[in-house]
């Protein structure tokens, strides 16, 4: 056949009468199929002509229009074969009309399929015997050199797009999953039928699997997609080319074939849907959310809990809660996890506008407070939205950061300093036993540590006033009552109160190692604002082989997480240090924590899922005492003024009342008396039948005044 471009020009005499008797030929076809009276043989003689050449595109417009407007009469003839016949024709004429012909034609054809309310492409396809054999005929072809794909093929393939999309998009992400090399191919035929694609909503079928809404091709096939491969035992190869495939669908050339909402929207949606089988879908899908929250900045974030689900608005409140529960899972692995709080952090780093009342009481006060400390102060720290005035931290991390530990400390080295013991004080005075002491003292500012005193010392320089660091300390006190609450005793039992200065700072450190496997950066901060200070390396890591050893959350995180923690807590409490001394502690320390590794041993597949749901608006139920308190106290007790002007209000309300009821009752009555006198007047203006060949006033003569109450003069009746 020719080369498929457009055929604008006129073309020479002897393919324009070509062209013309083809053309007549089929429209004839097409009328006796609008007529049902279609001549099989003259069908199959057509179908059997060659034809090679291209259909000019003069003639197509009115080709295309009929062959979709008469579509509903070909494929429902009496006789199947000759409806078989009809998808031939339109076939052959596809595939000879030039490329804006085409997309002409793809555009009647999806209105015509879109016209009807239910989708019959399931019938379409047992018009095409073995139509999903030829589809994955061709798929295999494709595969077999997908750099060298012949057009024929791409054609074909297109066609079946175009015919029965669902089912053809489905084979050929089927194929992509098993062999990501035809994915390039698969987008590009796609791109050719851009009618079915970029976020257009079609009318198609949903199983009973499915969301009934209304959505684009793309969302339905993707979501389609991930249940089939939950149903049968797939490899995690697939599961990570279906991420690889999302990427292409999203970021190929523009304008992408699926946008990066739409796809968003699909994956927070299964991840909303409690389907957990097998692990690897929920961590490609959480990986999937993860990056297209991160990398996408023009999303829309509902702020109130009552938001209704809508085009290109998450409804922040509900993905919140269902992250955090699914984070709170202990059947999930550390990849989900880990996803699931990135994003969190992407969320809420993204949002500009605050949550209103509702959300952010019901947000903070009964939803964070039912996780762990480190998810409520991260969740804090991240949702700038929620608007959180003070954050809560245990008390062992308040008092280091307020400066209360190091009183404590100044205590005892002043009882250090008091002993009488000659021994003692040798001891105190010893290099070793003031690294001991100093080790447990913390000064309200880093710069007025023990070990910048000694400094001072060797440079000549006199270390800070006592004065001075008083004032530090206040106005440090002040700061950090400003941005931080301390968790009452009661919510938090696992504080413990130790004497000895180690044990405390283990405590500390056991703490910040808990919030640093939830998230390093809020635990650097945490330590940036701590006014705890050592003075030595060897003791800085006796302390934390401790703490590492103690902490229970750690075996949750891996070796590189370990590293970045041992790395900020050497960064900000022995930044003398060098880099070898960091890779030392850090390795020395991952070689006697044992970590905890995830072996995904359940089952590859499952049959028992549940049906896909959308994310739905938050219920929040007020609590009884809320309730209890209603009406507010200080509308509860009114003041005699307020009683007063009320109660006059009311009375004169009821006086209008009576006074408009007795207005009404006066004119009722008057038309009631009207009534009853028009009532007596009706004699005067009737009169009675007459009786026959007699005149009506018996020949006498009547008055004027009576014949004008008749509405007649006596000239009428002589």
């Amino acid at each position: 056949m020719a080369e498929n471009k457009s055929s604008s020009e006129l073309p020479d005499k002897k393919t324009l009468d070509m062209n013309k008797e083809w053309v007549q030929e089929l429209e004839a076809i097409f009328y006796s199929y609008r007529n049902y009276d279609v001549s099989k043989i003259r069908v199959q003689q057509f179908l059997d002509r060659s034809s090679n050449f291209l259909i000019y595109d003069f003639y197509t417009s009115n080709l295309s229009l009929d062959a979709t407007q008469y579509f509903q009469a070909g494929i429902t003839q009496k006789d199947v074969g000759l409806s078989k016949d009809y998808i031939l024709l339109m076939r052959k004429l596809y595939s000879m009309l030039t490329e804006p012909s085409k997309q002409f034609f793809q555009e009647e054809f999806v209105k015509e399929w879109q016209f009807h309310e239910i989708d019959y492409t399931p019938y379409f396809e047992t018009l095409v015997p073995r139509f999903r054999e030829k589809v994955a005929s061709l798929l295999d072809e494709i595969s077999k050199n997908p750099k060298e794909v012949d057009d024929d093929f791409q054609e074909e393939l297109r066609w079946h797009l175009l015919y029965s999309p669902a089912t053809t998009l489905m084979e050929m992400f089927t194929q992509c999953l098993k062999n990501f090399d035809i994915a390039g191919i698969c987008i590009e035929v796609c791109q050719k039928v851009p009618q079915l694609f970029f976020d257009r909503r079609l009318k198609m079928y949903h199983t009973e699997y499915e969301t009934d809404r209304v959505e684009s091709l793309m969302a339905l096939v993707f979501r389609r997609l991930i249940l089939n491969k939950r149903w049968v035992d797939t490899s995690n190869e697939e599961w990570r080319n279906l991420e690889q495939l999302a990427r292409v669908i999203c970021s190929g050339k523009e304008p992408a074939l699926m946008s990066a909402w739409a796809l968003l929207d699909v994956v927070l949606c299964e991840l909303y849907t409690e389907n957990r089988i097998p692990m690897i879908s929920v961590e490609v899908l959480s990986e999937i959310a993860a990056k297209i929250v991160e990398n996408f900045d023009n999303l829309e974030y509902a702020t109130s809990a009552r938001s209704k689900p809508a085009d290109k608005v998450l409804l922040t409140p509900s993905i919140i809660c269902f992250l955090l529960n699914t984070i709170d899972d202990a059947n999930v692995s550390n990849t989900v996890i880990e996803n699931c709080k990135m994003i969190l952090k992407a969320i809420g780093q993204s949002m500009k506008q605050p949550f209103d009342d509702e959300a952010k009481s019901y947000l903070t006060s009964e939803v964070l407070r039912k996780f762990p400390w480190p998810v409520e102060f991260a969740c804090s720290t991240w949702f700038k939205s929620l608007e959180v005035e003070k954050r809560r931290i245990p008390s062992a991390i308040y008092k280091a950061v307020n400066g209360a530990i190091e009183e404590t400390f100044d205590e005892r080295s002043g009882i250090f300093g008091q002993s009488d013991n000659k021994g003692d004080a040798e001891r105190c005075s010893s290099p070793s036993s003031q690294s001991s002491v100093k080790t447990a003292i913390s000064i309200g500012d880093k710069s007025g540590t023990a070990v910048d005193n000694l400094k001072m010392n060797e440079l000549n320089l006199s270390p800070m006033s006592a004065e001075t660091v008083e004032d530090e300390k206040s106005c440090k006190s002040a700061l950090v009552a400003e941005i931080f609450e301390e968790i009452p005793l009661e919510t938090d039992q696992n504080i413990s109160v130790f004497e000895d200065p180690l044990e405390v700072l283990t405590e500390y450190l056991d703490y910040i190692i808990t919030m640093g496997v939830f998230d390093v950066s809020c635990a650097n901060e945490l330590m940036c604002h701590s006014s705890v200070t050592f003075e030595s390396t060897e003791q800085l890591e006796k302390v934390m082989k401790k703490a590492f050893e103690e902490n229970f959350e750690i075996a949750k995180a891996g070796p590189q997480r370990i590293r970045e923690i041992c790395a900020k807590i050497l960064e900000v409490f022995a930044p003398s240090s060098s880099e070898s001394d960091h890779d030392r502690i850090a390795s020395s320390l991952i070689e006697v924590i044992p970590t905890e590794k995830y072996e995904d041993t359940g089952p590859r597949c499952t049959q028992d899922l549940k049906k896909s749901e959308i994310i739905q608006p938050l219920v929040i139920i007020p609590d009884k005492t809320s309730m209890e308190r209603w009406p507010p106290t200080e509308y509860r007790y009114k003041p005699n003024e307020i009683n007063g002007s009320r109660n006059s209000a009311r009375h004169e309300r009821e006086v209008r009342k009576q006074v408009a009821l007795t207005k009404s009752l006066e004119m009722a009555q008057l038309h009631r008396n009207l009534w009853a006198e028009s009532e007596r007047n009706m004699d005067h203006w009737t009169r009675p039948a007459s009786p026959g060949n007699r005149p009506f006033f018996g020949g006498s003569r009547m008055n004027s005044s009576t014949s004008r109450a008749h509405g007649s003069s006596t000239n009428g009746f002589r």
